[in-house]
């Protein structure tokens, strides 16, 4: 923690003095209702849907190991499929594209004019190209396209519920996802409360967030890992059978 405390303050120093304000406030959200009391559960809430985001991705990912698995050795087929498939997603949806770095700030400014189905189905497509990538030998990081991911499955929840707090519907979904990427609580919390130029009391929710992913995360990989043990042993019994 030292050594990513001192890193982290070099790199801002270095921003700062060349007049960049790095990834401040970074998604331009406008300004949401005052936070109260039910926002505490909300955010716990979503925190579970950030962590349920990145099983998603989980699965996203092995399905994509086994499908490039098959192309082992064979470095350029393999990258002319990767290619086929960015190309096919390009032409039908190029916003989930890239890293999502620029393009998540594109949709935060008109969610309405994706809609709710759009916004869901993006944020799986998203997590879905994020394994194409890193299986087929593509270079690149996880962290846009996570926070792409997590911001529009909480743009698409505001606009089935316009009344709740968008600020603490991504901070949940983000710091949940995020918490489980990472496994840097700490880093966690200071990335989303800059990003969302989080003020104390949403910073505080963000903690809440990051401690209900840390709480319930291995109770979700028991439960998968059992679910998956039975499948392998019905298998199993099937092929003695």
């Amino acid at each position: 923690m030292p050594a990513n405390l001192l890193g982290g303050a070099i790199g801002f120093l270095i921003f700062w003095s060349i007049g960049s304000t790095g990834l401040e406030n970074y998604l331009h959200l406008q300004p949401g209702p005052a936070i109260t009391a039910l926002d505490i559960v909300l955010v716990a809430v979503f925190a579970v849907v950030g962590l349920v985001l990145a099983i998603v991705a989980g699965a996203c990912m092995r399905a994509s190991a086994t499908l490039f698995g098959r192309l082992e050795g064979r470095e350029v087929e393999r990258a002319l499929l990767a290619g086929l498939i960015f190309s096919a997603v390009g032409i039908v949806a190029p916003i989930v594209l890239f890293s999502g770095e620029k393009q998540i700030q594109t949709v935060v400014a008109d969610p309405a004019g994706y809609g709710v189905v759009a916004l869901l189905a993006m944020a799986i497509v998203k997590l879905a190209l994020l394994s194409v990538a890193f299986k087929s030998g593509f270079l690149g990081g996880p962290t846009f396209p996570s926070i792409f991911a997590a911001t529009c499955v909480a743009l698409a929840v505001s606009l089935v519920f316009p009344g709740a707090n968008l600020a603490v519907l991504i901070a949940g979904t983000m710091a949940g996802f995020l918490t489980v990427l990472f496994k840097a609580p700490f880093m966690v919390v200071l990335l989303t409360a800059v990003m969302l130029q989080a003020e104390t009391v949403l910073v505080a929710l963000i903690v809440i967030a990051v401690a209900v992913a840390l709480v319930v995360q291995p109770y979700v990989i028991a439960a998968i890992e059992v679910r998956q043990a039975t499948r392998r042993a019905r298998k199993g019994g099937r092929a003695a059978a």
